[in-house]
């Protein structure tokens, strides 16, 4: 099997791993479309909740918008196929099979744990499900590059030689996605792309915010309430030592960064929106962050009632603006 030498890769820093990662491959291709772009055709803002009544434990919490389904929903709209496979427990198997998937000139995307990824210093211990990027491959290494690495108040990106063996124990300890690989062609998607007609992007857009808007709000709300029965919902000790798993799926699983990407679609096309609809965003955003942390604040603290009361009336406030900004900006 022939050594696959490809040449740098360029790297953005993005909003989530998935969705960066995609960029990245199309732009390093040609294409011509932005984050944002994949994100509305993809109908991103599509918004996951579950908090049962019976929920008592902070990692039961589902609150996202599920990466997996609109970049696959992002795929199937320009007409080009993204394969999902599960890659062997054994190594030997596994180096195998990526260096065959590298040799055919696929982009190639892996599943791995965070925790486990040694140049990745600043990660909660319990590490989260993450994807990096496989390019080429020298004997038992392979160079991968990453759009999302935390440091200290910012996110960078990592390219470089890894070791194959080290990979496989990072995909193998990828939660339910357990050394699971992403593959397409990205030139026949940037060939697609620069047919796509920017009123399908458009049209994209309207319909994802438009369905946000009607379908979304509700369960918004809902957490909102939940917020304030705080201490009667879960333990001392469940607050103390497990509330981190909110506090990162508000932070990371798309409650910001979805409101972030509606800014940078906002920024590419000033002449469709008013010109201060990106500072109104904008304030949503800084102030979902401050409520973020209160709540992480007042869980490790095990706050009185009156905190979570007044925090839920904030939270509440926010999404009424959030839904009025909304309002405005659907065509």
């Amino acid at each position: 099997m022939n050594e696959i030498i490809q040449p740098i890769f360029l790297l953005k820093t993005g909003n989530e791993c998935y969705l960066t990662t995609i960029y990245n491959h199309l732009f390093n291709c040609g294409s011509p479309i932005s984050e944002s772009d994949i994100f509305f055709l993809g109908d991103g803002m599509d918004f996951s909740y579950q908090w049962s009544d019976n929920t008592n434990k902070f990692e039961e919490i589902r609150i996202f918008h599920d990466s997996e389904r609109y970049i696959f929903n992002f795929f199937n709209k320009i007409r080009v196929p993204i394969d999902k496979k599960k890659l062997s427990y054994n190594y030997s198997e596994f180096s195998e099979q990526i260096k065959e998937k590298l040799d055919n000139r696929l982009s190639v995307i892996l599943c791995t744990n965070s925790k486990y990824l040694n140049y990745n210093k600043i990660q909660n211990n319990r590490g989260r499900l993450h994807v990096v990027s496989l390019h080429e491959y020298n004997n038992d290494s392979v160079k991968i590059s990453d759009c999302y690495v935390p440091i200290p108040n910012n996110i960078i990106t990592y390219y470089g030689d890894y070791s194959l063996r080290e990979l496989f124990k990072a995909s193998g300890m990828a939660f339910d996605h357990k050394n699971t690989v992403f593959t397409f062609k990205c030139n026949e998607a940037v060939t697609n792309l620069k047919k796509l007609k920017q009123e399908t992007i458009f049209e994209s857009f309207n319909n994802n915010m438009l369905q946000y808007y009607n379908n979304c709000f509700d369960s918004l709300f809902q957490f909102c309430n939940k917020i304030k029965d705080m201490n009667y919902i879960f333990s001392e000790d469940e607050k103390k030592n497990n509330s981190d798993y909110l506090f990162f799926y508000i932070k990371y699983d798309g409650i910001i960064y979805s409101r972030k990407l509606l800014i940078e679609f906002v920024d590419e096309n000033p002449n469709y929106f008013d010109s201060n609809v990106k500072y109104e965003i904008q304030d949503t955003i800084e102030e979902w962050k401050t409520i973020n942390t209160l709540l992480f604040k007042y869980n490790l603290m095990c706050s009185e009632n009156d905190k979570y009361v007044n925090l839920s009336k904030r939270l509440e406030k926010n999404i009424y603006r959030e839904k009025r900004i909304i309002g405005k900006i659907i065509k």
